[in-house]
């Protein structure tokens, strides 16, 4: 008798629990970002990106056991945070269960250039580091992955004028002029506004960040056009040092994130008022947060010699520009100015293959190390004394944190010409038109070791390496004073819902009703 009450009472329980799970996955709606390819009118492939929100349980009518959505729940599914249970609560009949709501910020980027991703995941790790379970941080490519067919291979034509920087330089002079932005917004408008609406609608965002420069108006008119601007908080933050492209500035965002005074100053030609702006530095990548080893102990670390200095030189992620013969004429120069054991190359060729092999076959009067693509740039920055590289604006910022000297070997024209500018006139380096001039410039810093120590001063002096953390604070904070969260039976309530029915491929919608 005993074993069968006891029976009894287990099977209850699990019918209880399996009851309030599927309750649960009712509720809870997980968020992520997924690419859906699908046949479109006349057997096109269409590609479109769908969220799906992570929203809060209501109200439960009736008494029992309720699974809250805890850390590593998501929909009875197994999730990104882990996969877990959740928490098993008795609730009352009539009683309301209330789990605070994460904010959702959607940060808009493209990846034409590695800086601008690279912003991006450094200021969403420096808010999930400060607002620990509170924010909710989707990061998108507005262009590969909101956009249709033309607009979506942007991030391909962006590399392949960067290859030919005549061209680079036409379409980057024609953007300058106001009728050419006008055209180009309204073209993207019509072609994409629906994307951009479905994506907005379905993530719920409480703020919208851009780290690109085409990211402002188009989805600042999305957002007026749907009513809902004033609900949703927009932000951009300008990852350019010297010089930027004028559709960073937009009068109608609530916050600009700008790292120099040169760039205060050009948004405010453009109409932008002093309390939008705040001046912080350039987002960098996490690695640089914090103050790197004692030299000698990354030099033995990393296989170089101890006593001779280092010479770094970089290309990007894609290991673009003359490296090679870069490399090999400035190995040669300083042979002949310092001897043999006058300096140590390290060369970090990216991603591509072709270079690091080719150089990894070239007979060297000096030392050289020749690498493929790392992950612990920070740790070569320290170990070395000075760098040549190309003037993107986040190699430059990193730069500055490790106090290096910048030899800058080439510039993309247009908004990396004021990086040239912005290196020279703070007196932390120099640019070198060729191989041979490059070469000159790094003898001149080895042959000088006092000028390389004041240099090196200079560049730390400039260098921000909190701004990740103080934009995401004040993104942070702007976040939580603007929006109030509403209560959440009627939160509930009124919520727009937007998402896809598993069981059937047609998209199902409800009205949109304030918030």
């Amino acid at each position: 008798m005993m074993n069968d009450l006891v029976d009894q009472d287990c099977v209850m329980n699990l019918a209880s629990f399996v009851g309030s799970s599927l309750f649960a996955c009712d509720v809870s709606r997980r968020t992520d970002v997924r690419t859906n390819t699908r046949r479109g009118i006349g057997g096109e492939r269409r590609r479109s990106v769908r969220f799906r929100s992570r929203t809060t349980p209501g109200l439960c009518a009736g008494g029992g056991n309720i699974i809250s959505g805890g850390k590593g729940f998501s929909g009875g599914r197994g999730g990104d945070d882990g996969g877990g249970v959740g928490i098993v609560k008795e609730v009352q009949a009539g009683q309301q269960l209330s789990i605070p709501r994460r904010k959702r910020i959607l940060m808009l980027m493209s990846d034409t250039g590695g800086g601008h991703r690279a912003s991006a995941q450094a200021l969403k790790a420096a808010l999930d580091e400060l607002y620990p379970d509170k924010v909710d941080v989707q990061i998108v490519d507005v262009f590969a992955e909101l956009s249709g067919p033309f607009f979506r291979s942007i991030p391909e034509q962006y590399n392949f004028l960067m290859k030919h920087p005549t061209l680079w330089r036409v379409t980057y002079a024609g953007g300058q002029f106001w009728p050419t932005r006008q055209l180009a917004q309204r073209t993207y408008m019509f072609m994409n506004f629906n994307r951009l609406k479905e994506a907005f609608l379905s993530f719920e965002p409480d703020m919208i960040v851009s780290v690109h420069p085409l990211c402002q108006g188009p989805p600042l008119a999305v957002l007026n056009r749907l009513g809902i601007r004033d609900r949703v908080t927009f932000v951009t933050v300008v990852t350019d040092l010297g010089g930027a492209n004028p559709t960073w500035f937009h009068s109608g965002v609530d916050r600009c994130y700008v790292p120099t005074q040169h760039l205060w100053d050009y948004a405010k030609r453009y109409k932008m008022k002093d309390h939008q702006l705040r001046q912080y530095g350039l987002p960098i990548r996490r690695m640089f947060w914090s103050d790197a080893p004692d030299s000698t102990l990354l030099r033995r670390r990393l296989g170089l010699k101890l006593n001779i200095p280092v010479v770094l030189v970089v290309g990007g992620g894609a290991g673009v520009g003359s490296l090679h013969k870069v490399a090999v004429t400035v190995a040669r120069r300083i042979e002949q100015e310092e001897g043999p054991y006058g300096a140590q190359i390290v060369v970090v060729c990216g991603k591509n293959e072709k270079l690091r092999e080719k150089l990894l076959f070239e007979e060297w009067p000096i030392p050289v190390k020749v690498t493929g693509f790392v992950s612990n740039m920070s740790e070569y920055m320290a170990a070395a004394n000075c760098i040549i590289t190309k003037a993107g604006p986040g190699t430059i910022a990193e730069s500055l944190v490790r106090g290096l000297p910048i030899v800058l070997s080439g510039y993309l024209p247009g908004q990396e010409y004021g990086n040239v500018k912005f290196v020279r006139e703070n007196g932390v380096g120099n640019y070198g038109k060729g191989a041979r001039e490059i070469a000159d410039l790094v003898c001149s810093l080895l042959g000088d070791p006092d000028e390389m120590a004041a240099m090196s001063k200079r560049a730390k002096d400039l260098g921000r390496p909190g701004a990740s953390y103080d934009i995401a604070k004040s993104v942070g904070q702007l976040l939580f004073e603007r929006s109030q969260e509403a209560p959440l039976r009627e939160l509930e309530e009124r919520r727009t819902l937007a998402y896809y029915s598993p069981n059937t491929s047609h998209r199902i919608t409800r009205p949109m009703l304030p918030v």
